[in-house]
């Protein structure tokens, strides 16, 4: 592996988690402003707390996923490793969307 093919690994590893953590902050952007608006809930008491947990909790997150994608051995059996981990979640209580 030469230097340069490492180093555009590095950059392609850090898109990736500065997009997941933008996109989970403007969800959190939306779902604070929303539940202030529509449902009468106050703002965040810390806003440094939200965003640091909010960052901890995608870094966390996206290396368990990169993890969990290292797993799966090829493209077919993709499907079977997805519903490993979303089918419990289907049956937990009121865990399924059908209500």
């Amino acid at each position: 592996m030469s230097f340069s093919n490492a180093k555009g690994w590095k950059i392609l590893r850090g898109g990736l988690f500065l997009s997941a953590v933008t996109n989970a902050c403007a969800q959190i952007v939306i779902v604070v402003v929303a539940g202030r608006a529509f449902f009468g809930i106050g703002w965040p008491a810390d806003w440094a707390e939200l965003v640091l947990f909010t960052v901890a909790g995608v870094a966390c997150l996206a290396s368990l996923g990169v993890a969990y994608s290292h797993v799966i051995p090829n493209f077919d059996a993709a499907p079977a490793f997805t519903n490993f981990v979303f089918l419990p979640v289907i049956f937990m209580p009121k865990g399924d969307f059908s209500k």
